[in-house]
């Protein structure tokens, strides 16, 4: 039998449904659970009967149903014989049901009520929780279902959600989700679509129009913008509006546009003037900055500052981590070159340039120093600060030193122009000259065999090591600062006083321009995966870039022009034909799985009919050509896929197929019949629905710009003309009425099947290749000429724009059962691309965000350094930040300061006497204006000399009545604080444990009790709140309170813990 540690993964969090993904549970039937029987024997004659009671009761839940077995078998009584039924519900009940929150031992009701109440989604779980009560709720792969269906709470049944069993819709009835939804604040749903004004509409609209404007140049704040626009367009729609009656579609488009582009994924102002250098830390977790204030900075990739320190009393110009991580060199304009541990201690000085130092280099096995600057001799040294040799040469100062991978060789970039190679023992080796002006930046390929420079020419240029320049890097607008290759050798970045950073591959093509920097790029560092490059400049900030492929998958499929792509029945794979005359079959990973002969041309177009009962083409020759499909289960026990390609017999084979829900399959291709329009065919697709021979149709796009409709013996039904010239592509509509056509003129138009015209738009630059349709027929997909493809609705608005391929895109083709559509093109290219609504853009959006959201929204800060003291850690709530702090609240500078305290605000114990003590007495005058209050009621008043704008007072003790402090009050006090707060539009509040003073509340429970309701309160989408402190006084708290297991535990349940 299943135990709840058998569905946990994580042993140490302590709930049943720590999972970690989601499965189906479909719970134990009676003929499964038969081993039960014996042991339930000694407490009934009918062990069968009662077995069967427990399982109408739990559903066949193992947790339940286990829990329910005990219960009977503790059980002082036996079960009389005939009474099973009433005897089980009368223990369920009294054990189990009544007062379940107390008698949930061990924790599993109060778990999956908590997965409810905690989620960022608790509205749209509670209100779709209130709709499968009340009816029929068909299930789908939206987040809220998903998150409902692993609550445990429900199952997916037939098709529908359901209520897993009789004792969870006992105890999560319709009562409770109505008092739920109440303390939630929230009303029953609207039915009615909200009208939208042209005012809103014409709002939206710009807004998505200004975000993709300043996506150009700035990335992170055009992402802000299309957030809100998509977010004021969320308010007008409701969740099952179709997307052809959205009131606009901009703010997709700019959300999905940035969204598939955006490469700035963080930006934090690193100092008030220059950010010289920046460099990753071996292990990519860490980054260095360092600028003109002398100041070194350690930072984490979300933007939190980890270390500081003074170093040189003017400008450092260079620094970079040590191989091992352990340790930082920086060079600065003192001429010194300093070796600094990472807690800012000093280990070693090099003194001995004359003038400013300007560069200061680890060799790879961290053991030498290299430096350089403008007395314009480089020097190597031991890490004891030991010279060990000098390269001169130069004639003016030495910009840039490198050494070689293997450490046997160094690379100085100078002033005079030019680039010089050294061996250890001083001796040059060679001397490059090809840039005009001074040399800026010089660095070796990962396998030391070429050499990159960055000059004052505004170019970068690739040598190999006898001097012979391989490539030239051309584009920026000023002077290239550096230029640097990324781990793998294949990438080169530059970054110039342009205040650009671009990507090249090495034959010099530019791969990506990073906008950003409204001044020089002085600093830049690929992270040690390559995945991210750091730069960082004259305006003072830093800048984390992604440089990671966001694309699903992409291969490539043919050599030479691909005519189609198509997913198969199944959805998981994709049939492709080229020009190389191969048809191929691929997984959605770009794993070749079979490849075919088309030596005749025959696939330049294909269609299959619903359930692959048959396939049409259309070939080379203009001829439209039928073909049965069958298959059959495999007979062999060869694990390869086997193809044939028979064009005698006119035969394709595949055998071995592995089908999920089939298993390996053999399937044959067999030439049916074929015939022949007057002129040439470019196109066909097979009519939705089978039902038979008799009833299918086949459609037909020609050279002509003809439309024409066959049965499937090739007796034309229908034709009309497009008046779009020739025509590329056809694809009827799901719902078998209607089709569309694609042409050269590059419109789209859709007819019914006697020709009538029902909508046409413009959809490309040149000719529309490919058209297509979504399997709910809401979407239209095009192809185009112009190297784009598009996502339209039924009507013709444009919401989405793919672009990546190299020329001319040939083929879109939708997958039914994932939101992807795959393409291919000119470039014989495959790609596979994200079909997403508004919902899922809006939260990639936020993912997105979060980092530099959390990097920005640190406002509370403390007013002095006190020894431990400071902050534990921290996690989100949406975009909002909840920070643990241990140490005195009056220490901290916020908007609120709250205070505990007693109806009649005495302020003369805990914290509130600490407020009066530290925020003086004027505090305490002004609360005499203000009593006797009510418990639970919050008076605000000024903060005297705290560093806070308010404090306020939550009466949670009555010493009058000898009320102290309970649960419900203090969860009372907490939401009014916030909503005061968020009604001041303060941004910033701390806590303290409430009660847990004089009140003495127990602390663990006003600790839990305090967290819940902040994050129910800021759950709440329309809250102005940005961050939140949870003041733990007292150093042994953090320990008994279990803080970072707490923010471990959080991180597991969908926060972001930065413990």
């Amino acid at each position: 039998m299943a135990t709840p540690s058998d569905l946990i993964e994580d042993k140490n969090l302590s709930t049943p449904f720590n999972i970690g993904r989601a499965i189906e549970l479909t719970g134990f039937q009676l003929h499964e659970a038969t081993p039960l029987i014996e042991g339930l024997a000694v407490k009934s004659n009918n062990p069968e009967a009662v077995l069967r009671e427990v399982l109408a009761w739990t559903g066949g839940q193992p947790f339940l149903t286990q829990k329910v077995c005990k219960l009977i078998l503790s059980a002082c009584e036996t079960i009389p014989d005939g009474e099973e039924v009433e005897w089980v519900e009368k223990l369920v009940r009294s054990r189990i049901i009544e007062n379940w929150e107390t008698q949930d031992e061990p924790e599993h009701l109060r778990t999956i009520r908590d997965r409810i109440l905690w989620s960022q989604r608790q509205g749209q779980l509670l209100q779709l929780y209130q709709h499968v009560q009340t009816g029929e709720v068909k299930a789908n792969d939206k987040p809220e279902h998903m998150e409902l269906r692993l609550s445990g709470l429900v199952v997916k049944h037939q098709g529908k959600l359901k209520v897993y069993n009789r004792i969870y819709g006992s105890i999560f009835n319709q009562s409770w989700v109505e008092n739920a939804l109440a303390e939630a604040g929230l009303v029953p749903e609207v039915a009615e679509t909200p009208t939208s004004s042209e005012a809103e509409i014409q709002f939206i609209e710009q807004v998505a129009s200004k975000a993709l404007k300043q996506f150009e140049n700035q990335q992170i704040e055009a992402l802000f913008l299309a957030m809100q626009a998509g977010q004021e367009l969320k308010a007008l729609v409701r969740d099952s509006c179709p997307l052809q009656d959205y009131p606009t579609t901009a703010p997709l488009l700019a959300l999905q546009t940035i969204l598939d582009n955006i490469r700035e994924r963080n930006q934090f102002k690193s100092y008030p003037g220059i950010v010289y250098d920046v460099c990753f830390s071996p292990n990519g977790q860490y980054i260095a900055t360092t600028g003109n204030n002398g100041i070194v900075l350690i930072w984490n990739l979300s933007g939190q500052q980890l270390a500081r320190w003074s170093t040189h009393q003017n400008i450092v110009y260079d620094l970079s981590f040590s191989p091992d991580g352990q340790k930082i060199l920086t060079a600065g304009q003192d001429g010194i070159a300093r070796l600094w541990n990472l807690s800012g201690q000093q280990i070693a000085q090099f003194n001995g340039h004359r003038g400013s130092l300007w560069c200061a280099s680890f060799s790879p096995n961290g053991q030498q120093i290299a430096t350089a600057g403008r007395d314009g001799i480089a020097r190597l040294w031991n890490l004891s600060g030991q010279e060990i040799a000098q390269f001169k040469g130069h004639h003016l100062g030495v910009w840039s030193v490198s050494f070689s991978p293997n450490g046997q060789l160094i690379a100085t970039a100078g002033v005079d122009g030019t680039v010089r190679v050294w061996k250890l023992s001083e001796q040059q080796l060679c001397q490059f000259k090809g840039h005009h002006g001074e040399v800026w930046s010089v660095s070796f390929s990962p396998d030391g065999r070429k050499i990159a420079t960055a000059g004052a020419d505004n170019k970068a240029c690739l040598w190999n090591l006898s001097g012979q320049q391989i490539t030239q890097f051309n584009g920026h607008q000023d002077w290239v600062r550096s230029a640097s290759f990324n781990p793998d050798g294949q990438l080169i970045a530059t970054a110039g006083y342009d205040g650009t950073a671009r990507l090249w591959n090495l034959s010099g093509q530019q791969l990506a321009q990073l906008n950003g920097h409204v001044n020089a790029i002085l600093g830049m560092s690929f992270s040690p995966d390559g995945q991210c490059l750091v730069t960082a400049g004259g305006d003072g900030t830093t800048r984390l870039w992604d440089l990671s492929d966001k694309q699903l998958a992409q291969w490539n499929a043919h050599q030479g022009k691909v005519y189609f792509s198509t997913f198969t029945f199944s959805q998981k794979h994709i049939f492709t034909a080229g020009a190389d005359g191969k048809i191929r079959l691929w997984n959605q990973a770009g794993q070749q799985l079979a490849q075919l002969d088309d030596p005749n041309g025959w696939v330049r177009s294909a269609s299959f009919s619903p359930g692959m009962h048959y396939l049409v083409t259309a070939g080379a020759d203009g001829k439209v050509r039928l073909w049965r499909v069958t298959w059959q289960l495999s007979n062999t026990d060869r694990p390869s896929i086997i193809t044939a390609s028979d064009h005698k017999s006119l035969r394709w084979e595949i055998k071995n197929l592995y089908d999920e829900n089939l298993g390996d399959c053999d399937y044959q291709t067999t030439f049916w019949y074929e015939f022949q329009y007057s002129t040439w065919v470019n196109s066909v697709s097979c009519s939705p629905g089978w039902q038979g021979v008799d009833t299918e149709r086949i459609a037909t796009a020609g050279a002509d710009g003809v439309v024409c409709i066959w049965n499937l013996t090739g007796h034309q039904l229908a034709q009309w003309g497009t008046n779009q010239g020739e025509l590329k592509s056809v694809s009827f509509h799901p719902d078998g009425q209607r089709l569309a056509t694609a042409g050269v003129n590059g419109t789209v138009c859709l007819w019914d099947l006697s020709g009538h015209h029902l909508a046409c738009w413009h959809a490309h630059q040149g000719e529309v290749t490919s058209v297509t349709f979504s399997p709910d027929g809401q979407i239209t997909a095009t192809a185009g000429e112009d190297g784009t493809a598009k996502l339209w609705t039924i009507s013709g608005h444009l919401f989405t724009e793919f672009k990546g391929h190299q020329g001319c895109v040939t083929s879109v083709s939708f997958c039914e059962s994932e939101k992807r559509i795959a393409t291919a093109g000119d470039d014989g290219i495959v790609r596979l691309w994200r079909v997403e609504g508004l919902d899922e853009l809006l939260v990639r959006g936020w993912d997105w965000l979060k980092d530099y959201t959390v990097a920005r929204s640190r406002l509370v800060t403390t007013a002095s350094n006190q020894s431990r003291e400071g902050f534990l850690g921290e996690f989100l709530v949406h975009d909002k930040v909840v920070r643990i702090y241990q140490g005195d609240i009056t220490n901290l500078v916020t908007d609120v300061i709250v205070s505990s305290d007693d109806t009649y605000l005495q302020m003369n114990g805990g914290v509130s006497w600490k407020i009066r003590q530290v925020g003086g007495n004027e505090i305490y005058k002004e609360t005499r204006n203000l009593i006797p209050l009510f418990l639970g009621d919050v008076a605000v008043t000024t903060a005297g000399k705290l560093k806070a704008k308010k404090v306020f007072h939550g009466a949670v003790i009555d010493w009058h009545d000898e009320i102290l402090p309970f649960q419900n009050l203090i969860r009372q006090v907490v939401h009014t604080c916030l909503e005061k707060a968020n009604q001041y539009g303060f941004q910033s509040i701390a806590f303290p444990l409430l009660g847990t003073g004089t009140g003495r509340f127990s602390t663990p429970v006003a600790w839990e009790i305090t967290l819940r309701q902040i994050i129910k309160d800021l759950s709440v989408d329309t809250h102005n709140m940005v961050e939140v402190i949870v003041v733990l006084y007292g150093r042994k708290l953090p320990e008994e309170l279990n803080v970072k297991g707490f923010l471990e535990k959080v991180e597991k349940l969908g926060w972001r813990s930065l413990l």
